[in-house]
């Protein structure tokens, strides 16, 4: 006989204030799938994919934009919502370009929300700064103490012609708070192009892209997954990274420095098989991208 879960409170807004509106739920049968949502351009969401064998119900959601990239005066806003109990896993297609900016900047909001017993891992590709662009992140987070989020978060810059034009400035802000509002870790750190490419220690140095992975979850020892991650992130001259346990007990957070994107990619998805392994026992089903 099936179980069944208790009715959700499903919060849904009066207005559509987000361009991207993803909520997740737990059926009886204990596959989540979409309960609700809204999207608008640019963004094209995919239908739920299930490749773990654990979790099963596990679901994956690929978000692709018709846009081409990030363009200057583009404010977009995303929601995703972890109903309780629910279980899901979404990414990008491929990493997003912020294009030429003479003017304005542009701004990518995200704001995950993560229920009680709820599952979630947002693992987007890093973003492509482009010479001449200007872009605000942020990442705002809310989850449940018996909630685990995973996040993936990075950016690099690519100069196409080669002439040595550089990006004007990157703003990011990962924000974590409980349920009630109150904050729980806050990283945040602002970096112009200039700076970046100048190989200057304690800076970048000699490195080309920057990525942040977090694991918030209180269940479990933080010691432990932090030695697991530390053990992940071994072997390879051309990369530098730490881990650090977060403020108020709320998780780990890895920052990684690479020179290659290629490796950098190996190391992110490397550091969720660890972390997806000490949460289930079980390694995930890779993504194709």
């Amino acid at each position: 006989m099936m179980s069944s879960l208790p009715d959700p409170v499903v919060r849904e807004p009066a207005t559509r204030s987000a361009d991207l509106q993803l909520q997740f739920q737990r059926a009886p049968d204990n596959r989540t799938f979409i309960r609700n949502q809204f999207g608008r351009y640019p963004f094209h969401v995919c239908r739920a994919q299930y490749m773990d064998a654990n979790p099963a119900g596990l679901a994956t959601v690929y978000l692709q934009s018709s846009s081409g990239g990030i363009f200057e005066h583009d404010r977009l806003s995303c929601e995703l919502h972890g109903l309780p109990g629910s279980q899901s896993h979404i990414t990008t297609q491929a990493s997003t370009i912020a294009h030429r900016m003479d003017q304005g900047y542009a701004g990518h909001n995200m704001a995950i929300r993560a229920e009680e017993g709820s599952y979630l891992e947002y693992l987007a590709n890093p973003m492509i700064l482009f010479p001449q662009s200007e872009l605000r992140s942020a990442v705002h987070i809310r989850q449940h103490p018996d909630s685990t989020i995973l996040l993936a978060d990075g950016f690099m810059h690519h100069d196409p012609e080669g002439n040595g034009a550089v990006f004007r400035s990157y703003f990011s802000e990962i924000r974590v708070e409980n349920l009630a509002g109150c904050l729980q870790c806050l990283d945040r750190y602002q970096v112009c192009g200039e700076d970046f490419v100048r190989e200057e220690p304690g800076i970048m140095g000699k490195h080309k892209i920057q990525s942040t992975f977090l694991v918030l979850s209180r269940s479990g020892s933080l010691d432990d997954l932090s030695q697991r991650l530390r053990t992940g992130l071994r072997g390879s001259a051309d990369e530098y990274a730490g881990v650090s346990r977060l403020p108020n007990q709320c998780g780990v957070m890895v920052r990684m420095l690479s020179t290659s994107a290629h490796r950098m990619e190996k190391r992110i998805t490397r550091l969720w098989q660890i972390a997806r392994y000490s949460l289930f026992g079980q390694y995930p089903a890779l993504r194709r991208k």
